[in-house]
């Protein structure tokens, strides 16, 4: 009961923490601001954060009155530095819930602005590079498909907002874009053009030619944006760059059937499409068939269930030493979220075992000493483990234990890794080191 009070007590805690940063969010506090949600994000619940932080961000976004420009594009760098900055895993839980509010919204647009302010919110994050155009793209045509003043107003504040980046960084998108809604308005019926606002939508709409919108965006002050871009960029030129998340809208409302491929870096295509796959899927694929049959077996039953999981696990489990896993797997050139699996795949293997294996901690700590970025992923994923204590086996238990005793004697990551652990509690949790 006591363990239960706590946690509901930490949980409003973060909430008002997370509200208040959101609250006084500015040009002056989101540096901090950032920093705060990072921290957070090492001391409570990843799952917590994730859904407070959102809660906050959508109902400060979707209010029902016309939210100043200068403010959604604050919401959309703050997004983008913590895609950058702290985790993507982040960045991708806002963009699938706000995907799927959107969405829902769409169905039943709201009298009030609020899909107004989420239609610009969208566009901005698409400006900072946490989304790629084809999903704006996708959202365009679910407002295309009922035709009403009020969807086409949010398409054309969409096109205003992110056509000029747009026009710039993915022209093919943009010319789609406009050519598939020229196609809808075609067919709207002739009765309809007794409507005197959409009429006038209409004719603006099919008034384009060529893409050119410029009279739309040019009604938007540009100044703003490259103003806090530059603060953008300013704030990342040091860090290692995240690439745009790159699902799908229907990727999001089929997260049941095909997972979330996009935080594991997986090569899913949809089978339809799997002649179209990109060179570097195909590698994946050629790299994953040269291990013998019995090792990707053992990969599928170690729930290695994308091809980039399974070439990282057998490339641990088929090395002669741990100086020959972290050379190969190195030579696997990934980047990113594709990096990252690395050290949580060696963690989840090192818990797979009958009897504690030295050989992951050997490894992880060749991945230590080589980069810093690999010693925050590696805090990160033994915090996680730490929470989850209770959800382990308990002959897995000392298994973590003995992983974690050997990187802090090693010196590839300090003792405070274990600052997460609740020492004090009323149900004590078996974790004794092995023998």
């Amino acid at each position: 009961m006591g363990s239960c009070s706590d946690r509901n007590e930490e949980r409003k805690k973060l909430e008002k923490n997370l509200r208040g940063i959101i609250n006084r969010l500015n040009e002056n506090t989101i540096v901090s601001s950032v920093k705060s949600v990072g921290d957070m994000f090492a001391s409570y619940a990843h799952n917590d954060v994730k859904e407070v932080l959102f809660d906050a961000l959508y109902k400060s976004a979707a209010v029902g009155y016309r939210l100043p420009d200068r403010i959604l594009i604050e919401y959309a760098l703050f997004i983008a530095l913590l895609h950058s900055t702290v985790s993507v895993e982040i960045s991708s839980y806002f963009v699938e819930n706000f995907i799927l509010r959107f969405v829902g919204v769409i169905s039943s647009p709201p009298d009030d602005k609020s899909l107004e302010n989420i239609s610009v919110l969208l566009a901005e994050i698409y400006n900072f590079k946490v989304i790629k155009a084809s999903m704006v793209k996708e959202i365009l045509h679910r407002l295309e498909v009922v035709i009403s003043d009020k969807l086409l107003e949010c398409s054309k504040l969409i096109l205003s907002y992110s056509g000029a980046v747009m026009k710039s960084r993915d022209s093919d998108v943009l010319q789609k874009c406009v050519s598939d809604i020229h196609i809808q308005l075609s067919r709207i019926p002739k009765e309809r053009h007794q409507e005197q606002h959409l009429r006038f939508l209409v004719e603006e709409f099919m008034a384009i030619k060529n893409a050119n919108i410029r009279k739309w965006t040019d009604a938007v002050d540009r100044t703003l944006l490259d103003h806090y871009i530059s603060i953008f960029r300013g704030l990342t030129k040091k860090v290692g760059k995240e690439t745009e998340l790159g699902m799908s809208v229907d990727d999001i409302e089929h997260i049941a059937e095909r997972g979330r491929w996009w935080l594991v870096g997986s090569a899913w295509q949809p089978a339809m499409s799997a002649n179209t796959a990109s060179p570097s899927i195909c590698v994946q694929q050629e790299n994953t068939s040269k291990f013998d049959h019995s090792l990707l077996t053992l990969a599928r039953k170690a729930r290695m269930n994308t091809t980039l999981r399974r070439n990282i696990f057998c490339t641990l489990l088929s090395s002669q030493d741990e100086v020959d896993a972290f050379e190969r797997l190195m030579r696997l050139s990934l980047k990113g979220q594709q990096e990252r699996e690395i050290i949580h795949i060696c963690v989840h293997c090192a818990l797979r075992e009958p009897s504690y294996n030295p050989f992951y901690a050997a490894v992880l700590k060749h991945f230590c000493a080589f980069h810093k970025r690999f010693k925050l992923t590696m805090q990160y994923a033994l915090w996680d483990r730490i929470r989850e204590l209770n959800k382990l086996q308990t002959w897995q238990r000392p298994l973590l234990a003995a992983v974690i005793a050997d990187l802090i004697l090693n010196k590839s990551i300090g003792i405070t890794v274990l600052k997460v652990c609740h020492l004090c509690v009323s149900k004590f949790v078996s974790f004794s080191i092995c023998a």
